[in-house]
């Protein structure tokens, strides 16, 4: 059971059921979007899982991958979704443990794609309409900083109605943690966001009740520990859902256009295999399991992260609104930010979606210090905190996502690029695209999933090549000096040296030069001995 570190033991009952549930919407003739919404922790689940999951429904719907957006309430009584680093420093998971944890993944991916799948093959006609409404019993818990910080009482809603005006369904959201609920209680639900559901879907008869949650990764219920409480805060919040439906609600319009890229966020400079084995035993237990886990990885040749490409998702309706979502645990600043910023849209910023990676403080938070100022980096498996310039580099990506042609695609007046024609090519895609052009003339970009991570094949030998004429420079390599090819680099692939059947040797340089203009695997080898696979991967970042 997922969401709390201090329970010690797994899930003895239900106290309601949870819920994945999903809206697809597609504007006639044009863009299809599928959101879906879950009663799960999120923490758990991964990029991965989260590709994973695209893949195999755009494969039986033909929607784009980059048209399903995934958003998680945060329930801290839900099931640990997949067994990953995190997972590991948090609940200690045994072998047992785990394997029943795989076996809910597995369980978990099917019954997605299913929902994905099956929502898209009963589409009908419908309209949307917004507005917002209001509930209070959200509070800053950074009360050690700030009694008074910031907090986000709004309340989205979005209506979709049927013929005849009926109602179908209603997705609302709120910036709150759900964590009305403590360590103590061990029967799943889903906290104040799945007694609102239950309790709209109880008003409204027929109609489905969806929760996207905002971001609250510094707020929570205020009062709370007992389940009294959750259902009291979520009466609350069915209450101002079904208030904003009885005012006027603003139609939606078209084009529909859904926007994702990503954004590296660095991390502070990982530790060395050094620092690490002196950390072993200091610490908490979840200090010591960090140290663990990363002493293994590097141990084992890895190399830790720099930074995480963090992702954002846009979905616009024309001018009439758009939604602006944000991967982690996001601190309120940037959905107070992003609304003061751009005054002049109508616009919904909604956190926790898509990847639960980490907390994502804002640059207030991050000096602050603290849990949500990187102290919880480790029950993601990640060493931190972020480096400063986070939330700018965030609320820059969300802007351009935003703009009317991205500006990835209209870096310059005169662009060379035809952008709404790539635009249109890339989105009809069916499998994973990515690519990056600049214009050397005018300096203009165009990108695609430019942050993106692919499978590098022959991609991986220019910065090996980069590598290696850096620590030329350096003074570390001579490119003249002459080398063997071991017998033990298997022959492979193509190039000239795989059909040599004779002793090669030759110098560096001339390894180099097979390995770019003849796209040799062998030279490739060779030389990712000579400068290390670390360095290599250095290169590529």
């Amino acid at each position: 059971m997922g969401g709390f570190a201090a329970r010690q033991h797994p899930a003895t009952g239900i106290l309601h059921p949870l819920w994945a549930k999903a809206l697809v919407i597609e504007e006639v003739g044009g863009q299809r979007v599928v959101l879906v919404t879950m009663d799960l922790l999120g923490d758990n689940f991964g990029r991965e899982l989260a590709d994973q999951v695209r893949e195999r429904a755009a494969r039986q719907t033909g929607i784009h991958t980059d048209h399903m957006l995934f958003n998680f309430s945060h329930t801290h009584c839900g099931p640990v979704s997949s067994v990953n680093d995190g997972a590991l420093v948090t609940y200690a998971l045994d072998s047992e443990q785990q394997a029943k944890v795989n076996a809910y993944t597995i369980t978990l991916t099917d019954k997605l794609v299913g929902l994905i799948s099956s929502a898209a093959a009963k589409l009908q006609p419908a309209q949307l309409a917004y507005a917002t409404g209001r509930a209070t019993f959200a509070s800053n818990r950074r009360t050690r900083y700030n009694p008074d910080g910031p907090v986000d009482h709004e309340v989205p809603v979005l209506r979709v109605t049927g013929q005849g005006d009926r109602l179908l369904a209603v997705l609302f959201g709120y910036a709150c943690h759900n964590t009305t609920l403590g360590g103590s209680l061990d029967q799943y639900n889903g906290d104040y966001a799945g007694f609102a559901q239950i309790a709209f879907e109880q008003d409204h008869a027929g109609a489905m009740a969806m929760f996207m949650m905002g971001c609250g990764g510094d707020s929570n219920p205020a009062p709370r520990g007992e389940v009294a409480l959750a259902e009291q805060h979520g009466a609350a919040l069915a209450a101002a859902a079904a208030q904003v439906l009885d005012g006027e609600l603003l139609p939606l319009q078209g084009p529909l256009k859904v926007r994702f890229d990503r954004i590296d966020l660095s991390f502070v400079d990982p530790p060395t295999q050094l620092e690490l084995e002196g950390r072993r035993g200091q610490g908490n237990v979840y200090d010591q399991r960090l140290t663990e886990i990363l002493l293994r990885r590097v141990t084992n040749g890895e190399s830790l992260p720099a930074s995480y490409p963090f992702p954002v998702h846009v979905v616009r309706f024309g001018k009439s609104l758009s939604l602006i979502a944000l991967a982690g645990e996001t601190v309120v600043d940037y959905a107070l930010r992003l609304r003061k910023d751009m005054a002049d849209s109508r616009i919904w910023v909604a956190g926790y979606c898509n990847e639960v990676f980490a907390y994502v403080p804002s640059e207030r938070v991050l000096a602050e210090g603290g849990y949500e100022g990187g102290g919880a980096m480790k029950y993601f498996g990640l060493h931190g905190p972020f480096q400063p310039g986070l939330e700018d580099r965030i609320v820059g990506l969300a802007h351009e996502l935003m703009a009317d042609d991205p500006a990835e695609g209209t870096a310059a007046v005169g662009s060379p690029f035809p952008v709404a024609d790539l635009d249109r090519l890339a989105e009809s895609f069916a499998g994973r695209l990515g690519f990056y052009a600049r214009d050397l003339a005018s300096g203009a970009t165009y990108a695609w999933h430019a942050h993106d991570r692919f499978p590098p094949a022959s991609a991986i030998k220019l910065p090996v090549m980069i590598q290696l004429y850096r620590q030329s420079v350096a003074g570390d390599v001579d490119l003249q000096e002459k080398r063997r090819l071991p017998a033990d680099i298997s022959t492979h692939g193509t190039g000239p040296l795989a059909r040599r059947t004779d002793p090669v040797e030759m110098s560096l340089e001339d390894y180099c030069r097979l390995m770019i203009i003849n796209s040799d695997n062998m030279a490739t080898d060779l030389l990712i001995r000579v400068v290390g696979m670390d360095a290599v991967n250095g290169s590529s970042g």
